[in-house]
């Protein structure tokens, strides 16, 4: 896979939002076609006692959100912060494959990866891609938008980390063909 897409659950904000759920998937955008996916879901109380911070804005938010997207990481295997961190970066590595060409895309880029950067930090981590190849999900469907692209209609579960993330490949694949066509 060329790409990658990354989506957190949070209670909070850049750049330590406490992290409930991590979601990724391999991609390739020319063909739309998915690879491996990781679904993981984080302890609350571990992503507080490492420093994430949960915002009480946040925590409201969360109580108006469809019950279903909450249960998607409120889950009994939810790991600690640091298991999910090794099995990210284990995932990332050994699953994905990924290398400096590989586009790491969020939605936005400026929370998800800001917040799972400062996530592996603490774990004593680093993130395993460069800033270079971070993309922006909004950016290529407003560039698109103004190219004739039509949004699609979401049929995908909101704020569930994965099922974002599947919504922003198709999102990204469709502008990646307005574009080059």
């Amino acid at each position: 896979m060329t790409d990658l897409m990354i989506d957190l659950e949070t209670m909070g904000r850049p750049p330590r939002g406490a992290i409930v759920a991590i979601g990724a998937v391999g991609f390739n955008i020319e063909t739309g076609q998915v690879g491996e996916v990781l679904d993981l879901a984080v302890s609350l109380v571990s992503s507080s006692e490492m420093g994430m911070k949960i915002d009480p804005r946040t925590v409201l938010w969360w109580l108006d959100q469809d019950k279903e997207a909450v249960k998607t990481w409120l889950r009994p295997d939810a790991m600690d912060l640091t298991a999910a961190c090794i099995a990210f970066m284990d995932w990332y590595g050994k699953t994905l494959q990924a290398d400096r060409k590989t586009r790491i895309w969020a939605k936005g880029p400026s929370f998800d990866l800001v917040i799972l950067q400062s996530a592996l930090r603490r774990c004593k981590m680093g993130a395993p891609w460069h800033h270079r190849q971070e993309r922006c999900v909004r950016t290529i469907i407003d560039q698109a938008t103004q190219q004739g692209m039509v949004e699609l209609e979401r049929t995908e579960l909101r704020h569930s980390a994965v099922e974002d993330c599947l919504y922003q490949i198709k999102q990204v694949h469709l502008a990646w063909g307005v574009l080059n066509r």
